[in-house]
């Protein structure tokens, strides 16, 4: 992990009323990340390894978050493995959130 970190915190409220209270914490990437990335020119790829590769991006990245789990009725706390199995907007979210302009 790179000596300069920024958190960023993602609210996970366009998902619902459940979504709410649910966040994601995330380590801004890097300046080195985000050229590496730029490097690896995803959009020519399947989608397959566009979605491996930024799952990988977003366990990386993640430092703590909760979520609405549907069996328990209930907020959760998240663990990095958990994001494969989140809605899949958040998926696209998360990347472009990581990647994109700080507002």
């Amino acid at each position: 992990m790179s000596r300069f970190v920024s958190r960023r915190i993602l609210n996970l409220d366009f998902l619902g009323d459940n979504w709410k209270d649910c966040f994601i914490t995330f380590t801004s990437l890097t300046v080195k990340e985000a050229r590496d990335l730029m490097a690896k020119k995803l959009q020519s790829k399947e989608p397959e390894a566009i979605v491996d590769e930024t799952v990988a991006m977003l366990k990386e990245h993640f430092i703590e978050g909760s979520a609405f789990d549907e069996e328990a009725q209930s907020l959760i706390k998240l663990k990095p493995e958990d994001i494969e199995n989140m809605p899949h907007q958040i998926l696209e979210k998360s990347a472009v959130f990581l990647v994109g302009e700080v507002s």
